[in-house]
């Protein structure tokens, strides 16, 4: 016991020499860059830990969130376009290019990208959003849609 004892207090002696030694203050204002670098890994090791750490705990409590799980409308109808433009008749090994653009390739326009249709679509979503009659939402969508509807408004422009 007495062998322990004598262990304990060496090396807690020890650590206090060290933590004096390489003090925050020195090793953030020292101009070695040996100090420095150790600093800088001491502090990424001890990050790293208490991050793993805290995950590994919400994971055992059952409070960390799969974010890899599409749940919401707007990406579930993301995954359905994308879905629609694979041609699954296609090996991915051996075209990737046609296997992931292949059936829209077939019912694009020439004219056309994917950019522009991605602006379409955008632009049809926003005049949803402006013609619904919902009183939802934050003042200004409230103040964004009746300035769209006097614009709209002939009658009230031509007095």
């Amino acid at each position: 016991a007495h062998n322990t004892k004598e262990q304990n207090y060496f090396t807690i002696t020890s650590f206090k020499l060290l933590l004096e030694h390489l003090s925050v203050y020195s090793l953030v204002f020292s101009t070695s860059m040996k100090a420095n670098i150790l600093y800088r890994s001491i502090l990424l090791v001890l990050i790293i830990f208490c991050c793993q750490t805290g995950l590994l705990d919400a994971k055992k409590n059952g409070k960390a969130k799969d974010t890899n799980k599409c749940t919401s409308i707007v990406c579930k109808k993301t995954v359905d376009k994308l879905l629609k433009d694979i041609d699954n008749n296609v090996d991915p090994c051996d075209d990737f290019y046609q296997y992931a653009c292949g059936n829209y390739l077939k019912t694009a326009q020439p004219d056309r990208s994917k950019f522009k249709d991605i602006d379409d679509n955008k632009y049809e979503q926003l005049m949803a959003m402006l013609e619904e009659p919902s009183t939802k939402g934050p003042r200004i969508f409230k103040m964004v849609k009746q300035l769209y509807r006097q614009c709209l408004d002939e009658a009230a422009l031509d007095k």
